[in-house]
């Protein structure tokens, strides 16, 4: 392998995206105007174009296309112009006679692409195998996207996914929803798409319609419940290892490996850019189908091997394909080249992170490098000047660069009415018939779809192909054609499902279910949940969640039955979930209770029923109540007896708590058994919980339980009990206590005298917490915290002045005189109460694991000015409840009855929508300002410390 120098400075400058053309030569996009979007509209950014135009390897000649352009960040070429991401715009810049020059200025397709979060915006142009342009958003920026002018409830939004965009129909779609910031897109031979993200475990199989995970902040949808994994089976920060998510817990894709003695030994960190999914045959054939993308802190690009699994994939860690000793090299696009070769750009910047800072930028470098396999290879290629059949032959080349470019340009005539669609037709069919190739095969199919020359009746045909993946996309293409199928289809699909042997096509029906119409999908999502043998498949139970769960309200009792009986039990739990949120699925689901024929099934579907009921409270009593009570009585057996008067109870029939205050009194009883009766007493609404709770706090047995009780039953003598035997619980159950303390303003009062009298560490109060205690408005809280901590300190408005003074504090001597075990303390009772460092503490912010933390700069410059960039998903909610509560944290789910808020230190508390008094959403983080300021300077420098070690550390007691 080689590494060439293709362009540097002064000839191009911050490579933000980059691209090749059907003549193989680089569009380039500089980025200049990045990080803040020029006022107006125009930016300083620009598009050049790099050719090998004498055709010896080298790109010597460079012009300028267009500049002004204003935070761009995507660009691809096709179908007579320029496609640029600039948000809040999509632009097409027309250049129909192909001179270089446009023909006009910039047009706009679309706008209302959201710029909050400025390296999160779209990004990763790519021409998909359906014809679509693709691209990537990131989670922390809010688009509603439209044409212009279109009213604003019929947007589409999107804060992290992929969408995709139809060259020449204008429909603009979201193709999949999630993975944080993808900023990475291709897909392999078999059309799979897949994308790299940042800050989460970075590799993802994408699906269309399914829902990935992300890195804070909820769907759309509130009732998603579950999203779909990365398929990595390793990070590249920590000790690089990880077990598996999959629903069954298997821990057997976790790559086995010694824990690594620092960060670049596992691949650098946990930020990525670009991809490419190797398909050409210049490299050694090892290197086909193998991925390869950019690890930003790590100064590499690295290499992954996929696998089959199941309906999916997984990804394994391979050897580092390539390294940058210039630690100023930040990879951001990668392609494959028209010679086979890859092509990287390199924004180089001493700036590794994302800042909004537009001062602190290098405006004067910027590279593209080309790794070759050989001698070097001119890149030109002149598939413009190609007939239609020269094209057809060019699908199947043996470098993807070449087939994607080809069927573009078929794409491009037919939608001009240049193509010869006959004789190309029949050439595609041919092609498409030869069943030597599934690469080909698919390849035909493709074109065939995107130039029009193939019907609903042969999709039909295919769908009884012999090969998998061509029946996957016939029932993509056909589930795409309109919005009602004819019953045929729609009974062929139901037909497949059932006798499906290839996992990979039960894909391609689960994602067609959210394509239908709901009154279509009922079949479908039947049979394919009936599969048993998908049960613990990465894709395929949660897309068909995501497909049947529209139908529940209209008809939850429909959804109830088929999900009770599919071989999927998350299936079966999500339903009934989100039945239970509204009046009438909470009588089907106990009706479908009422409904079991032995005393088995009725125990399983009532502990069912109860979970899905989770900790909702004063619940109307179901129309079915006594068609329920009915079927106890019929069945007539004494553990149905028992889980009926558990259901009574926890539905407020206070006739039935007589029964279960008995076992919880009664100490001979199982703590298992009691801890049934105190949730059973206390979700029905029981007032002697209170006091009962509270004197079980002593006890280690139910410390947890009885703790969980009391939010519902704090006043002045539980608090009293709390107090008490707070110095006993462990860390967690103290940071949990400590904040239900704080969630009024009596307790707050008894928790400061508390900590005054030295019974409680003030240490163990969170930032976040004071900040909640101040929110009660209370005069007496406000002198007793100022008389613990001191009045709160405004952020300096010079940040500038406010880092050199901590840096002048933390010299790199007293940095390593810190004690590190200390600075692992000092982590766990103030950053440690919302993120993660090291597979410890709290995930309310962003695991500081694959951190730029080991960077001074970047430690204080988040610390000292913490509000400088917040998503949405991280902003501090203060919510006042009518009952008197006051609490302060994420909100993590809601919906029209409650809302679930995430406290610092890893407590929950869900409190219902009618509760709400008063909810305010401040524009800022978690994270006080002034952290530094409200601890010892030793301990600052311990915690620092701490944060740029590579491995953990031993723990001590302090």
């Amino acid at each position: 392998f080689h590494v060439d120098l293709i362009a540097s400075e002064p000839d191009i400058v911050q490579p933000i995206a980059m691209c090749f053309d059907a003549r193989g030569r680089i569009w380039a996009l500089e980025g200049k105007t990045y990080p803040q979007r020029s006022v107006g509209e125009k930016g300083d950014d620009r598009i050049l174009i790099f050719e090998d135009a004498d055709g010896d390897g080298s790109f010597e000649t460079r012009k300028v296309f267009a500049d002004n352009l204003n935070l761009a960040s995507g660009i691809e070429v096709g179908f007579g112009g320029v496609w640029v991401g600039a948000a809040p715009y999509l632009l097409f810049i027309p250049d129909a006679d192909g001179d270089d020059v446009p023909d006009s200025v910039p047009e706009i397709l679309l706008d209302g692409w959201g710029y909050e979060d400025t390296h999160e915006t779209l990004n990763s142009f790519t021409w998909g195998p359906d014809g679509w342009l693709y691209g990537c958003h990131g989670v922390f920026t809010h688009s509603r996207v439209g044409k212009p002018g279109t009213p604003d409830a019929e947007r589409k939004p999107i804060n992290a996914g992929i969408w995709r965009y139809h060259p020449t129909r204008h429909e603009f779609e979201v193709f999949a929803w999630g993975i944080s910031n993808p900023w990475g897109l291709d897909f392999d031979a078999n059309g799979d798409w897949f994308s790299t993200a940042c800050v989460i475990p970075h590799y993802y199989h994408v699906t269309q319609g399914g829902r990935y995970f992300r890195q804070a902040g909820e769907h759309f949808n509130p009732y998603i419940y579950d999203d779909i994994k990365t398929i990595a089976d390793h990070l590249h920060y920590g000790d690089g290892t990880f077990d598996s998510m999959r629903s069954d817990g298997k821990v057997d894709r976790a790559l086995q490996r010694e824990k690594a003695a620092d960060t670049s030994a596992v691949g650098g960190g946990h930020a990525h850019c670009g991809l490419v999914i190797y398909q050409a045959d210049t490299f050694p054939e090892e290197y086909r189908g193998e991925s390869f993308f950019h690890n930003l802190h790590g100064h590499r690009i690295v290499r992954e091997s996929p696998e089959r699994d199941g309906s999916g994939h997984v990804i394994r860690h391979g050897p580092d394909f390539a390294l940058a000793k210039d630690h100023a090299f930040i990879g951001v696009a990668l392609m494959q080249g028209p010679d086979g070769a890859l092509y990287a750009s390199d924004w180089h910047d001493p700036q590794t992170c994302h800042h909004r800072d537009p001062e602190i930028w290098d405006r004067t470098d910027g590279r593209i490098f080309r790794i070759r396999y050989g001698e070097k290879r001119s890149a030109a290629i002149h598939l413009p000047a190609a007939s239609d059949l020269e094209l057809v032959e060019n699908l199947t080349h043996a470098n993807a660069f070449i087939a994607r470019q080809a069927q573009r340009l078929l794409q491009e005539r037919a939608s001009d009415g240049e193509l010869d669609k006959a004789s190309t037709g029949r050439a595609l069919n041919e092609l498409f018939e030869n069943r030597s190739s599934r690469t080909n095969r698919l390849r035909a199919l493709w074109a065939l779809r995107v130039c029009d020359l193939i019907d609903d009746s042969q999709l039909y045909s295919a769908l009884g192909d012999d090969d998998a993946f061509v029946r996957g996309w016939a029932v993509q293409f056909l589930a795409e054609s309109r919005s009602e199928l004819d019953d045929r289809v729609v009974s062929k699909f139901v037909t497949m499902a059932k006798g499906e042997n290839a996992p990979e096509t039960r894909r391609y029906l689960a994602a067609a279910l959210q394509r239908l119409p709901e009154h279509q999908r009922w079949e479908l999502a039947e049979a394919l949940s009936s599969r048993l043998v998908d049960v613990h498949d990465q894709n395929l139970p949660l897309m068909v969640w995501y497909g049947l769960e529209p139908l529940v309200p209209g008809s939850p009792g429909r959804a109830i039955e088929i999900a009770g009986q599919s071989a999927w039990p998350n299936l079966d739990a999500f339903t009934q979930r989100r039945a239970s949120v509204f009046k009438e699925g909470r009588d089907a689901m106990l009706a479908y209770v009422a409904k079991a024929s032995d005393p088995r099934e009725f125990i399983q579907r009532s502990e069912r029923y109860l979970a899905a009921l989770g900790s909702q409270m004063d619940l109307e009593r179901p129309a079915s109540w006594n068609a329920f009570l009915e079927s106890g009585k019929k069945l007539n057996h004494d553990q149905v007896n028992t889980m009926v008067l558990r259901i009574r109870a926890r539905l407020g029939d206070e006739d039935a708590f007589p029964y279960w205050r008995e076992i919880l009194s009664d100490s001979s009883r199982l703590p298992r058994l009691r801890t049934e009766a105190l949730e059973a007493l206390k979700l029905g609404g029981d007032t002697s919980v209170g006091p009962i709770a509270a004197s079980l706090l002593t006890d280690p047995k139910f410390r947890e339980p009885a703790l969980a009780a009391l939010p519902n039953y704090l006043n002045q003598e539980t608090a009293k009990a709390l107090v008490a035997a707070l110095p006993d619980f462990p860390l967690k159950l103290r940071n949990e206590g400590i904040n239900l303390l704080g969630s009024r303003a009596d307790t707050t009062v008894l928790l400061l005298d508390t900590i005054k009298s030295g019974k409680i560490e003030a240490s163990l109060v969170s930032p976040a917490l004071m900040r909640q205690m101040r929110a009660h408005g209370d005069g007496q809280i406000t002198s007793k915290m100022n008389a613990l901590w001191g009045e709160p300190r405004e952020m300096p408005a010079n940040l500038p002045r406010a880092i050199r003074r901590w840096k002048f504090a933390l010299t790199p001597e007293r940095l390593d005189r810190a004690d590190l075990s200390y600075g692992r303390h000092v982590f766990s009772n103030t950053c440690g109460t919302c993120h993660k460092l090291f597979d410890e503490g709290v995930l309310l912010g962003p695991d500081l694991t694959g951190s730029n933390r080991v960077n001074l700069d970047y430690i204080l410059e988040n610390v000292l000015a913490p509000n400088s960039i917040v998503g949405n998903a991280y902003q501090l909610n203060v919510i006042t409840t009518k009952d008197g509560r006051a609490f302060s944290g994420m909100v993590t789910s809601e919906n029209e009855e409650r809302l679930e808020i995430a406290l610092a230190g890893g407590a929950k508390v869900t409190v219902a929508a009618g509760n709400v008094k008063e909810r305010t959403i401040l524009k800022q983080s978690m994270m006080p300002e002034g952290l530094f300021d409200a601890i010892p300077e030793d301990d600052v420098a311990a915690l620092v410390a701490y944060l740029a070690s590579p491995v953990q550390v031993e723990k001590k007691e302090y």
